[in-house]
């Protein structure tokens, strides 16, 4: 499946980067990560900002990058299925021995290609923010670099599945489908809110709050608990003691499962799902025909060992 599915993902990849709709949402992604960098967006605490440091600037480009491109992505890279119909490409695939699930698959990567070149170049942009606002002397690459990989990617990733979903779902390929992600994407902002769940959290939004409280209270005396994403005014100040070090990425994901289910289901779940894939190493070279070509091999079994192993 792998050689038809990043062929159509390249291909779909190409036309797309190409269309002025991709380059307007580009430039417009550019200036918003411009504005997070010099202060006219801002991410904020109790009307107060911590000083930009790496966890600072990359979580604040990586927020607004996150919003922005799924809210506003979500409508570029729609619209290549039904590219496909129009152009006879779509039955052209379909007389093809090409499974739907092969064409999806196909679409999905296209879509997720696209959102996530937008949001490297901002995360490239990000490094130079910080070495433009000179107010942190030292660069912690992994702070200012893993909010992109581990916020607003998987944002991305789940936006990018919608558009493929929604374009091939009879009832969503239009303008109703247009209005019902507008909808969604608001829904998924507010999760944390309506679930009352830290852990359903797409946006990231609960996460950073979370980890900026105990400096936020350490550094500001009458932090109130508020926490926004926004135009920056006059009001905003400066706590040159928050200096704010990122989220404990390590932390995070011990607390995302609870105890009773990750020493339960998740535990026996890790143990178990590796014996699906190591059964069925003693078996490889029957099944594809190399077990005479391998045992003529000299020293057969001692690189056989090694490289079932790794």
């Amino acid at each position: 499946m792998g050689s038809p599915v990043i062929a159509i993902a390249l291909a779909d990849f190409q036309d797309r980067v190409r269309r002025y709709s991709f380059l307007i949402t580009f430039l417009f992604s550019i200036f918003l990560g411009y504005g997070a960098g010099n202060g006219a967006v801002a991410m904020r605490v109790s009307n107060s900002r911590g000083l930009y440091s790496p966890a600072w600037i990359g979580t604040s480009v990586a927020l607004i990058a996150g919003c922005f491109i799924s809210l506003a992505g979500d409508y570029v890279v729609k619209n290549s299925v039904e590219r496909d119909r129009a152009t006879g490409v779509g039955q052209i695939l379909a007389a093809s021995p090409m499974s739907r699930i092969t064409y999806a698959c196909g679409k999905w990567i296209s879509n997720m290609a696209v959102l996530l070149t937008q949001l490297g170049v901002l995360a490239v942009g990000a490094v130079v923010m910080f070495w433009l606002a000179g107010e942190e002397p030292h660069v912690n690459l992994w702070q200012l670099l893993s909010p992109f990989l581990l916020l607003a990617a998987p944002m991305l990733a789940l936006t990018a599945a919608c558009a493929a979903a929604f374009e091939m779902l009879p009832g969503l390929r239009g303008s109703f489908g247009n209005v019902t992600w507008f909808f969604l994407f608001a829904f998924l902002v507010s999760l944390p809110a309506v679930t009352k769940v830290a852990q359903i959290d797409p946006m990231g939004f609960q996460t950073v709050m979370n980890s900026l409280k105990p400096a936020a209270q350490r550094a500001i005396p009458d932090y109130s608990e508020s926490f926004s994403l926004g135009i920056n005014d006059a009001s905003l100040k400066v706590v040159p003691g928050l200096r704010w070090q990122g989220i404990a990425w390590l932390v995070v994901a011990q607390l995302a499962a609870p105890l009773a289910v990750a020493r339960g289901p998740l535990l026996a779940i890790a143990w178990i799902w590796p014996v699906l894939i190591w059964s069925a190493m003693v078996v490889r070279e029957v099944r594809y025909g190399t077990r005479h070509l391998i045992a003529c091999s000299p020293h057969s079994l001692w690189h056989q060992f090694p490289s079932c192993w790794l």
